[in-house]
């Protein structure tokens, strides 16, 4: 990616590959924290709800996210268990990938238990 200044605008303008020039400015350089994970650990993105009753929530969300955690240490397990008995159809990669995907997908899950656990702390020790 080059960048390239220029004068008459005091602009950054940005080479887009078959795109073109396009100001810096003009980009969407907005992520999401949990746009980065969800890929990795296989969660579909929030579809927007059209009533407070659907979709079910935190809890729904922490069952998808921990089934999705389980499921991708399973697929690690396994494929770490059929590369180490030398099953030709598995590559050295496929088990590095799933068990890079499952440390990640555990990490995100470790953290927010451990930030429920500390709001929940926090709500029993307010003074009423």
């Amino acid at each position: 990616m080059q960048a390239s200044y220029c004068s008459a605008e005091t602009s950054i303008l940005t080479f887009r590959g078959g795109l073109g020039w396009q100001k810096a400015e003009d980009m969407d350089f907005s992520i999401k924290p949990l746009d980065l994970v969800r890929p990795a650990i296989g969660i579909s993105p929030p579809v927007g709800k059209t009533s407070s009753v659907q979709g079910g929530g935190f809890k729904d969300a922490m069952l998808q996210a921990l089934q999705a955690t389980s499921d991708l240490q399973r697929d690690a397990g396994r494929l770490s268990k059929e590369f180490s008995l030398d099953n030709p159809t598995v590559s050295l990669e496929q088990t590095m990938i799933a068990g890079v995907k499952s440390t990640i997908a555990f990490q995100a899950t470790l953290q927010v238990r451990n930030r429920v656990v500390q709001a929940y702390t926090d709500i029993m020790n307010m003074q009423i």
